[in-house]
């Protein structure tokens, strides 16, 4: 049914939430592999798609659609091209209407930390350190993070960023291909220096999950739907490998206990390389107790060695902001 003008709602019954993302996908994969034909042209396309499930996700349409198009907007956000899933605990908050809750003119009682941040996220920053910003709610840490965004691309050459959510862990490489998937949309003309400097056989690699890609012709007749993890890996360490060649760049990692653990593994072998430019990192956790802090550090440590070996890692705790932050 055509809800919107490019928005489609669709019913499929009796759907568990696996099948009906194997579904979508699908979907996405028609879409894309049939252009529209217009005149001599043929246009490539692309869809996001958001995935509610009756009851568990509600009880009423009205919550099924609420909860289905919040998904969506974060797939679009996400770099679109994603099918989203809403979570069976927790909820969705897309970015912009997070930004919107903690939009301010400036950041206030975190000097210290700003000061930081600015010269980290610089040619004069030290690459072997990586910051964890560890925050609650109302301790202004997304706000935090969206500002050493901002930092890096005003100094660097490029920034990676990403957002954790519950649904990464079952998404192989998602939040790298979400971060390279922002960057190509934000800058395309890195985008298409990093697909003309590429071998034919990662391009094919890479375009189904990039859909600035979509409509790129690639000289081959390998076919990339079926790449494994290693063929994965090794495509996207090419890509990042242009990127870094163009100069120093950040990696900004929100709530980085929610990113997929094949992601956490390639942005641990990006913190071990020396070749190319630097790469400054920056990570948040998102923690409501001291305790629950240093379990999330654990993990992580875990997750990324290379990190746990070589990196300096430094903790910075946010305490909820008072009244007597404000000057």
């Amino acid at each position: 049914m055509r809800y919107a003008g490019d928005e489609f709602v669709l019913l499929m019954p009796k759907m568990v939430k696996p099948d009906a993302k194997i579904f979508a996908l699908e979907i996405q994969n028609s879409v894309r592999t049939s252009p529209l034909k217009y005149k001599e042209k043929r246009i490539s396309m692309g869809c996001s798609i958001g995935i509610s499930i009756f009851p568990e996700d509600g009880k009423s349409w009205k919550t099924l659609f609420e909860k289905a198009d919040e998904a969506l907007y974060v797939a679009k956000e996400m770099g679109k091209g994603e099918v989203v899933v809403t979570p069976d605990t927790g909820k969705l908050i897309t970015p912009s209407k997070l930004n919107s809750i903690l939009q301010a003119p400036y950041i206030v009682g975190r000097d210290d930390l700003i000061g930081f941040l600015e010269k980290h996220l610089s040619e004069e920053g030290d690459p072997k350190v990586f910051p964890v910003l560890l925050g609650d709610e109302g301790s202004g840490k997304t706000r935090l993070m969206r500002f050493a965004d901002e930092i890096a691309q005003k100094k660097l050459t490029f920034t990676l960023y990403a957002k954790g959510y519950p649904f990464w862990q079952n998404e192989m490489y998602g939040a790298v291909f979400a971060a390279l998937g922002n960057l190509f949309e934000q800058r395309p003309v890195i985008s298409d220096q990093v697909f003309s400097k590429l071998k034919d056989d990662y391009k094919v690699i890479l375009k189904p999950y990039l859909p600035h890609w979509f409509s790129k012709e690639v000289k081959t007749t390998k076919e990339g739907d079926s790449a494994d993890n290693v063929a994965l890996f090794e495509a996207l360490t090419q890509a990042v490998f242009i990127l870094r060649e163009m100069g120093d760049g950040a990696v900004i990692l929100d709530d980085i206990d929610q990113i997929d653990p094949p992601s956490l593994q390639f942005f641990d072998f990006q913190f071990s390389q020396e070749e190319g430019a630097g790469l400054h990192f920056v990570s948040s956790i998102f923690s409501p107790v001291l305790t629950t802090s240093e379990e999330k550090l654990l993990l992580l440590s875990e997750s990324m060695p290379e990190l746990s070996a070589r990196g300096k890692v430094t903790k910075f705790p946010l305490d909820a902001l008072r009244a007597d932050h404000i000057q």
